[in-house]
């Protein structure tokens, strides 16, 4: 999983109508590291994480873009490829598909 919060904060920043200026007066930082963030050349500390998901009014989660019904839904389907697999297929090729899909 690729972690892309400067491009999440920058959407909810714009979404929010709330400048660099005022969201980095906010978190008590400079706007300058508010623009490395969303140009993805650095993350905010992890302690300013739950500031940042309380000023915009999202989870942890939402703000690292991690999304827990996204994640079980391609689980889902991965069990049920290789429940497929298992039918019609190989051993090697379930393993194959397995390494190809925890990737």
């Amino acid at each position: 999983m690729t972690i892309k919060i400067g491009t999440i904060i920058k959407a909810l920043r714009h979404e929010h109508k709330v400048t660099q200026e005022e969201l980095a007066t906010a978190l008590g930082v400079t706007p300058q590291a508010i623009s490395r963030w969303e140009s993805e050349n650095g993350y905010p500390d992890i302690e300013l994480l739950p500031a940042l998901a309380d000023f915009f009014a999202v989870s942890v989660d939402e703000l690292i873009g991690y999304r827990q019904s996204e994640r079980e839904a391609e689980l889902s389907h991965i069990k049920n490829e290789i429940k497929r697999l298992k039918e019609v297929g190989s051993p090697d090729e379930r393993i194959s598909y397995a390494r190809k899909a925890l990737i």
